[in-house]
């Protein structure tokens, strides 16, 4: 597939193509191609990557054109190419922008959709610095930006990457970096919701040195599946229409057999509920792996396969991915089975894990070894939309919710679209010999040797200045916040989000930076959070899970396990009013608290009587997690993995500091702004190159330089 310019002459020509529930459904599974890379030395790689356009004629009854990445003038598609590094590389990407600046595009203020062809790269789970060097054009994992008009985006010192430019990106792998799955994605404040969920996501292994695994697990046969959802209306994300706030004309999601309620939404706040039914419509929504819809995945009975499953969702979706059992044509049950080794490029301390699902938020990562026992045909499920914790199209979460009762009918109410069948197994016969068919060999137990990096230290045992404990919440709501960068009053990201602020810490992202919480390296960051349903992303540093976790039923989550992307609720189904209003009658996008009204007020899933049925959440409602800088300073980006919460402002910063202090500012804003301004005055955030504790020579983006003269020093 051949890059194309942006404004393409077939964007408003009659679309045509076979029905693809017949012609491209079901292909054979592929793996994204390998990047093409050449060696610049003694463990240094180099590779060039473009950005640019791709059309994909007939995907799960639509016309598809987005943007994704390629080389060499061909775009791979979502889900491509492969990159490949090893602990101790140095990774050159000479990064161009293919796409072409739109006229048609509005260039809107910070917190709002905009500026779709305007890029950088973000290497989510990679333990690398979030640095750049401005003065050797080179830049690191650094996805700040100077948020100004794009005629300004040449700045040398920008990190944007414009329409038709190029940038050099430079990865440190430290030699002591755990193998794992990463990925690459665009972080453009702005487009990333755009850019990403049309496809321009692609993996990045830093792979296991020979002999580091067992034998059985390194000999398996290696699937990468990049799981991403297009959609015109489930989990209350449109592509389509934020590619039209901001003025898009390149992204198209257009359905071939649309049924007169595809457009149309539903009798409440938000979208409507996608077509339950292929053969009277097209789906509102559709999941893919690597661009392929359905794939079958071939296989032999009693041999492992080992997964690497990328979430590149956006949306408040968890991807429950099961295994599931199927019954043979001689009648018996014949069971595929599924064991965990790692989330989010870390190892599990209980490798391998026996798991009946794996429960991926958007932006999270599973290393899932997967075999099955007969031969057969086969399927592997996800929670499509509206997860229903009661059974299969049943409406009676949404029609006992307190508002609802008496006002709306069953046709009203969100409808199940329950385990769509993200890909299939097709099982071949396992080989026998002269007198048995060979069984499958057990995984063993195996224990990874952790790098500093993934170690923490019991915040009790530590002496004073050790540790820095703050609170960290989510909000999505607060009409009255405002901002450094727009005082005026509330941003407005799209019609969905109307009036309302997703936040961090009661602030949406400002640019100059606002910083949440300061500390210094080496000491314990402890972080009691109250996220609820909003994916939690942390740059260059995973969490581990420390407590408010709740085990017991469900083995994919326990204590001690790493992360850098975390979900707390993610039994996500509940229901809010179908009417959009709360208990009060007030409107959502006018109510001054919680969105949707109390949070408590308005979950679900409801019982017929009425009543709350709050036994699927997690007992406590905040969780805590630590993590322990030790060679990356400066800024720190987390953020909800709901992009669209994070491309209209739920994003914030943390700073550490670069020497070991007992420092511990949980609100740096509230309690120095008066020193901060009468230091600065007028003039706002003045600059000062800063790097890594290695000497890597990056600098960092400008940072308040007094912010340093408020830190007390051993």
């Amino acid at each position: 597939m051949k890059i194309t310019a942006a404004i393409l002459a077939t964007a408003s020509a009659t679309l045509r193509g076979a029905n693809p529930y017949s012609s491209t459904s079901g292909q054979p599974f592929r793996n994204p191609a390998e990047a093409k890379m050449q060696s610049c030395g003694q463990n240094c790689l180099e590779m060039d990557l473009e950005m640019g356009v791709v059309e994909i004629p007939d995907i799960a009854d639509h016309f598809v054109r987005t943007r994704s990445y390629g080389q060499n003038g061909v775009i791979s598609g979502p889900g491509g190419p492969i990159i490949r590094v090893k602990a101790g590389d140095t990774l050159k990407v000479n990064f161009q922008n293919r796409l072409v600046q739109q006229s048609t595009v509005t260039s809107h203020r910070v917190n709002t959709f905009r500026n779709p062809d305007h890029t950088n790269l973000h290497t989510h789970g990679l333990y690398v610095s979030p640095g750049n060097n401005a003065t050797a054009g080179v830049a690191s994992d650094d996805v700040l930006v100077e948020l100004e008009p794009a005629e300004r985006m040449q700045d040398g010192g920008d990190l944007v990457v414009p329409p038709g430019g190029r940038k050099q990106f430079k990865y440190v792998i430290p030699s002591d970096h755990m193998p794992g799955t990463a990925w690459i994605h665009g972080h453009y404040h702005g487009s990333t919701t755009l850019q990403v969920a049309g496809g321009a996501a692609m993996p990045f292994v830093v792979e296991d040195p020979p002999g580091y695994l067992p034998q059985v697990v390194e000999d398996a046969e290696e699937k990468i599946l990049m799981v991403g959802l297009l959609s015109n209306g489930c989990f209350r994300n449109n592509m389509t229409e934020v590619a039209t706030a901001m003025g898009d004309e390149v992204f198209k999601l257009t359905p071939k057999n649309p049924a007169p309620s595809y457009w149309t939404p539903a009798k409440r706040h938000g979208d409507a509920p996608p077509s339950q039914n292929p053969t009277t419509g097209s789906l509102r929504c559709f999941h893919h792996v690597n661009g392929q819809h359905q794939p079958a995945i071939r296989m032999v009975a009693n041999e492992w396969q080992r997964w690497r499953v990328v979430n590149t969702g956006i949306t408040q979706e968890v991807l429950r991915l099961r295994v599931d059992e199927k019954t043979t044509t001689g009648g018996q049950a014949s069971k595929c089975r599924m064991e965990l080794l790692a989330k989010d490029a870390v190892y599990i301390f209980d490798f391998p894990r026996k798991i009946g699902q794996a429960i991926i938020p958007a932006g999270g990562r599973a290393d899932v070894m997967v075999m099955c026992e007969e031969a057969g045909e086969f399927e592997v499920k996800v929670d499509g939309d509206y997860i229903d914790l009661t059974g299969p199209d049943d409406a009676a979460h949404c029609l006992g919710a307190p508002d609802n009762r008496g006002k709306i009918t069953k046709e009203d109410c969100p409808r199940n679209f329950y385990r769509e069948v993200l890909a299939t197994m097709k099982v071949a016969p396992a080989a026998a010999t002269a007198t048995a068919v060979a069984a499958a060999p057990e995984l063993p137990a195996w224990s990874p040797v952790r790098p500093a990096y993934q170690t923490n230290a019991d915040p009790a045992s530590l002496p004073e200045g050790s540790t820095c404990s703050c609170d960290t919440f989510f909000n999505v709501g607060l009409p009255g916040v405002t901002s450094a960068a727009d005082p005026t009053g509330p941003q407005v990201g799209r019609p969905i989000f109307g009036g309302i602020n997703p936040s961090v810490n009661n602030r949406v992202f400002a640019s100059p930076p606002i910083y949440s919480h300061v500390s210094s390296i080496d000491q314990v960051q402890e972080r009691v959070m109250n996220t609820s349903w909003h994916p939690y992303h942390q740059h260059v540093y995973p969490f581990q899970l420390a407590s408010g976790i709740d085990d017991a039923e469900e083995p994919y989550f326990r204590l001690g396990d790493w992360h850098d992307v975390y979900m707390h609720e993610w039994r996500f189904g509940y229901y809010v009013n179908a009417l959009g209003f709360t208990s009060d009658n007030t409107p959502p996008n006018t109510r001054n608290g919680t969105y949707w009204g109390g949070y408590e007020e308005n979950v679900g899933p409801y019982l017929p009587s009425g009543a709350q049925d709050l036994s699927v959440y997690q007992r406590e409602r905040t969780w805590t997690m630590r993590y322990t800088p030790r060679n990356f300073y400066g800024n720190l980006i987390v953020h909800c993995h709901i992009l669209d919460h994070e491309d209209i402002g739920m994003m914030s910063l943390e700073y550490i500091l670069p020497q070991r202090n007992a420092t511990c500012m949980c609100d740096y804003n509230a309690d120095l702004a008066a020193a901060h301004q009468a230091r600065i005055g007028a003039g706002g955030i003045v600059g000062e190159g800063q790097g890594t504790n290695g000497g890597n020579g990056y600098g960092f983006h400008p940072v308040d330089r007094n912010l340093r003269g408020h830190v007390r020093r051993y």
